[in-house]
């Protein structure tokens, strides 16, 4: 139900926006709020901060990216002086390379023209935990998958875990920048956190047994790459459409070969 916010568990919300179907998240403690991701632009960061604020009871003090891409943290400005917390990485590629990205965009989408690039100040590396009052948030990296810096947001008292573009419902995942070749085992320490709710980078709330049959579908197509005799082949057998094994195939070649960024 894109548009709307949903209510998965007391004081924890997603939304599905529409244009990119993006998940955006918003957890409610007894002193602050946390937002997950920000939206595409500072108007739709600026539009969803008034959301969250109709619907939390407290300010808005943290926001996560779960990385780096438009769609997740263009929004960044509206919140401040909100903390942002992201992976150490999460922070680099947006200041090395967050004006090309928006450059890129802006040929599409000329209103994100406004957009001041933002990057996180609080970093992670590894495990960080956010104190809310009454409610603590864990952000983990569960190494590279979709990127090199994904986090992942755990709300443990409510047993919701929003999991960024390590998951996508309803679309084929985005290998743009991914690692190939280690997704499965991110997504199998996933597996090893997430008991209930999990809400993916886009699309639907899923349950454990997508999470399986992601990592499933993401071990096939890299076993294919290392066996397969040729390119016809790979696509022909593969689980994702051809345009994307094609793109999954080339960041396998770089990133086991070292060449990855």
């Amino acid at each position: 139900m894109a548009d709307t916010w949903i209510s998965v568990a007391e004081g924890v919300y997603y939304r599905t926006c529409s244009g990119f179907s993006t998940n955006v998240g918003l957890v409610v403690g007894a002193e602050a709020a946390l937002v997950v991701d920000t939206r595409s632009s500072a108007r739709e960061g600026r539009e969803m901060l008034a959301e969250v604020q109709a619907l939390a009871p407290v300010p808005v003090r943290h926001v996560v990216n779960t990385h780096f891409h438009f769609d997740h943290c263009f929004g960044n400005e509206a919140f401040l002086p909100a903390a942002i917390w992201g992976h150490r990485l999460c922070a680099s590629r947006m200041l090395q390379e967050g004006e090309a990205e928006k450059a890129m965009v802006v040929k599409a989408l000329p209103d994100r023209a406004e957009v001041t690039i933002t990057p996180p100040t609080r970093l992670v590396d590894t495990r960080a935990e956010i104190d809310l009052g009454g409610r603590t948030v864990v952000l983990w990296h569960p190494g590279v998958g979709h990127t090199d810096h994904d986090l992942v947001v755990d709300i443990p008292d409510a047993d919701v875990t929003f999991t960024g573009d390590l998951l996508e419902e309803g679309m084929a995942p985005a290998f743009g920048d991914s690692w190939p070749a280690q997704w499965p085992s991110a997504l199998d320490r996933l597996l090893r956190s997430a008991l209930g709710t999990i809400i993916p980078g886009h699309g639907k709330q899923v349950s454990r047994s997508f999470v399986e049959a992601a990592r499933d579908d993401l071990s096939t197509v890299v076993d294919l790459f290392r066996t397969a005799d040729d390119r016809a082949e790979i696509i022909a057998r593969s689980p994702f459409p051809r345009d994307h094994t094609l793109v999954a195939l080339h960041r396998f070649l770089a990133t086991t070969e070292g060449k990855g960024s």
